[in-house]
């Protein structure tokens, strides 16, 4: 059993953006020590096995009206991104915030994911 005072240690597996972001906000609790485990890292050289700091990662919420867990998990994922990219926070050098716009055949005016999605 461990001491009162010591931190819980978490291994997070993988190194793309799932498990950094993941370790990442882990450690954002002083009550834990994070170990990264995985296969290939940001700074290995390139390869087509870990595409994530080359290639990125786009967080885009799809339609899930009929889904309302898979709703509440896309919302949490894109505020988590949203405020792991603030400015105003060391994490935010990892991120790049890029204007979208989508151009649909039809429009759609039920669409639930965009009443969380900042102008």
């Amino acid at each position: 059993m461990s001491a009162p005072n010591q931190k819980k240690h978490v291994v997070v597996l993988g190194a793309g953006v799932i498990g950094l972001t993941t370790a990442l906000v882990i450690q954002q609790s002083t009550d834990y020590q994070v170990t990264i485990i995985a296969e290939h890292f940001a700074t290995d050289p390139k390869s087509i096995r870990y595409t994530s700091h080359w290639a990125g990662a786009h967080n885009v919420p799809a339609e899930s009206k009929n889904d309302p867990k898979k709703a509440k998990l896309e919302q949490e994922t894109f505020e988590t991104m949203l405020e792991l990219s603030d400015a105003t926070i060391e994490s935010e050098r990892y991120f790049l915030r890029v204007p979208q716009t989508d151009y649909h055949e039809s429009a759609d005016t039920n669409v639930d994911f965009l009443s969380f999605m900042p102008d």
